[in-house]
Order: C-alpha cells, then sequence, then structure tokens
C-alpha cells in the first residue's frame, strides 16, 4: 500500500523526528515546534500544556470536521493532543489496541463525516511487544491497514481530493548500537522517519534534502490554502516546504532531536543532536 501510495506522491527520503518517543514527536507534529518550546520531554510524565497553540484548533476555526483515532494509551487524551478534534477516540483495553479495532471507528465515522475534514489516524503496529511476532510482521499488518484505510477514502469518494500524508513518530534500532528498540539514543536508526506526501493534481516526486517532522503540518496547511497569519513563521520551529516542491532551490533545514528518557527514568544522561546537511 505504501509503495502504490509513494508511485503518486511526494516521497521525503531525509526526514527527521524530533524525538525516538511517541508523545514528544505528536506534540511536536501538532504544534511544529521542538520539545524543548512545548515542553513535552517524555512519555507518561508530561502533558501538552493549553497554553500552547495547535494545529486542528486551527482547522476547526476554519470550519473543518476534525477527528483523530489513536491506538495506544500514550496517546490517552490527558496528554494534551486533544485539543481541536470535534472526535478524539481513545478508548482501548489494555496499553494499545490493533489498527483493525481503529479502523473500524474510523469506518463508522467517515460514513457520515461531513466535509472539510481533517483527519488523523494513528496505527501503533509496528511497535513493542510485537505481537505478530516480528518487526517485519508489524510493517506488514501496518501496511495491510494503510491499504483498507486508502479504500475507506476511495469508497466515500474523497481520495481524489484528498492531502495525504503518512509519517512515522520515530524509528526502530533492531539491535544497531546495542539497541533494541528505541528511546536511549539518537542515532539515524531511530530518528530518520518516512514521509510521503500525496498533493492533489501532482505528480510523484523524490526529495532528498532534510526536512523534519516539524514540518508536516505547516506544508499540508498551505497546500490546503489554510490562513495561517495568526500562527507567524517566527512562532514556529517548523516551515512549510509547499515554496520548495517546484523547483531546485532548497530550504537549507537543520534538525534538532533529543532524548530524557534516559535521564527521567534511569537517572542518566539526557541526548541532544543537532543535523544539518553535512553533519550530525
Amino acid at each position: 500500500a505504501l509503495e502504490r501510495l509513494a508511485s503518486e506522491a511526494i516521497v521525503f527520503d531525509n526526514a527527521d523526528t524530533v524525538a525516538p518517543l511517541t508523545l514528544p514527536a505528536h506534540a511536536s507534529l501538532f504544534t511544529a515546534l521542538y520539545p524543548p518550546r512545548h515542553g513535552v520531554r517524555d512519555n507518561h510524565l508530561f502533558s501538552l500544556s493549553q497554553d500552547v497553540p495547535v494545529f486542528p484548533e486551527l482547522l476547526q476555526r476554519r470550519g473543518y470536521a476534525t477527528a483523530a483515532f489513536v491506538s495506544a494509551v500514550v496517546l490517552d487524551r490527558r496528554y494534551g493532543l486533544a485539543r481541536g478534534f470535534d472526535v478524539y477516540d481513545a478508548e482501548m483495553d489494555g496499553p494499545e489496541r490493533s489498527a483493525s479495532e481503529t479502523l473500524a471507528h474510523v469506518r463508522a465515522w467517515l460514513e457520515r463525516a461531513p466535509r472539510p475534514f481533517f483527519l488523523w489516524v494513528h496505527f501503533f503496529e509496528p511497535h513493542t511487544p510485537y505481537r505478530s511476532g516480528s518487526y517485519a510482521g508489524e510493517v506488514q499488518e501496518a501496511d495491510g491497514a494503510l491499504g483498507e484505510l486508502f479504500g475507506l477514502l476511495r469508497a466515500r469518494g474523497v481520495w481524489d481530493e484528498a492531502l495525504i500524508s503518512v509519517t512515522s513518530d520515530h524509528g526502530e534500532s533492531l539491535g544497531e548500537h546495542g539497541e533494541q528498540t528505541h528511546g536511549f539514543f539518537v542515532y539515524e536508526a531511530a530518528i530518520r522517519i518516512p514521509w510521503l506526501l500525496r498533493v492533489p493534481g501532482r505528480g510523484p516526486q523524490r526529495i532528498e534534502y532534510q526536512v523534519r517532522l516539524v514540518d508536516v503540518m505547516p506544508t499540508m496547511l498551505e497546500l490546503a490554502k489554510i490562513d495561517m497569519r495568526e500562527l507567524p513563521p517566527d512562532r514556529l520551529d517548523g516551515a512549510s516546504l509547499a515554496p520548495f516542491l517546484h523547483g531546485s532551490a532548497r530550504p537549507g533545514l537543520e534538525a534538532y532531536a533529543e532524548t530524557f528518557l534516559p535521564r527521567y527514568q534511569f537517572g542518566w544522561s539526557d541526548l541532544k543532536t543537532f543535523r544539518g546537511e553535512r553533519f550530525k
């Protein structure tokens, strides 16, 4: 499903997250701010302050119906990400729910969703514990779920006009540098993420310059022609890439990432990284 999407999307080959941790990364996704500015530095121990503007609120004010369907308790509404969503579906038994369970809720909402709408669907796969038995098995499950989601959008008749973004909050080390999963270190295995962006009316494109998770929402909103003047660029760490998608100009972005899990959960040192086009 991802390969099929890539065949008609902009594929960013060099995208970085802000932290190898779910909650800080999602806080950055929806604020376009780095963790030191939005204040969420680890899972469970922090929540996003009510004072920090989030993009779904802006979309609500522009007349969009907004809905979120999440698959892990680490994104429960008590952590502050529910602001701006008319529907924030995070009900589950236990720490996670399967993509198929989440999709059932998405399907019911899509059947009656008004337009225009902003829909965020979060799948927990691939993530430990690997309920399918392996990381590769979880990747396959996530890809199958994405295929079903794309099918729902086609069946609803919105696929051709929908701006669709697929990304991840972090990667997975799989044993590199002695790290089996993620959270302790800021090596590329856990910091590099995929980002595919399908824009109606545009053909496929591959972009190799560096981009960041904090650029996702500013880029999507500008491409959707959403007025963002109440969020001036100097208040954001992220930037819209829309002006750079039609030519050879490069945005020259630098990427910051951190992990505070070692400090808050083990009393070790936090780690911070800064990455430019040539050096990290």
